[in-house]
């Protein structure tokens, strides 16, 4: 770990440009500070927390930035056809009882729900493929939690 910390200092003094240093909470954080010089050259750190949900009513605006998330990954998706994942309620609301409003469980299942309906030559996603995409992708990560694209109580 050591080493790792010493030659990342001097990459970063050696490219003398600023840098952002990312990872999971309480890792990043070791490898900065085992070095003090390292760690002199970072500031604090800024924690990304999940992306929260509101089911009360008037609470909509709490699942804006979710739903923007979506709708600007949906715009990068290569298929034909949308599919509304932030601009249909339920389907946002579904992706985030999946994904627990993490930006990895998030990508996880949209990617791989989009490599399956490429596979498959379908034009858009739908609750087949994003259930599909669950069951492949994050039912292991996710235990406790029924598939929300094949749950009848959505």
């Amino acid at each position: 770990m050591e080493n790792a910390s010493n030659w990342l200092k001097e990459f970063i003094k050696d490219i003398n440009i600023a840098c952002v240093l990312a990872g999971l909470q309480g890792e990043a954080e070791h490898v900065v500070n085992i070095n003090p010089q390292l760690g002199r050259l970072f500031g604090d750190p800024y924690v990304l927390n999940s992306f929260e949900w509101s089911d009360e009513e008037g609470h909509e605006d709490v699942n804006a930035p979710y739903r923007d998330f979506l709708c600007e990954l949906e715009d990068l998706l290569p298929l034909r056809e949308h599919t509304n994942l932030g601009r249909s309620r339920i389907t946002a609301k579904r992706i985030h009882q999946a994904s627990g409003g993490l930006v990895a469980y998030t990508m996880a299942l949209v990617r791989h729900a989009t490599c399956l309906a490429l596979l498959e030559g379908r034009e858009r996603l739908d609750d087949a493929l994003l259930a599909e995409a669950f069951d492949q992708r994050l039912a292991g990560k996710r235990r406790g939690i029924a598939n929300p694209f094949r749950d009848a109580e959505w």
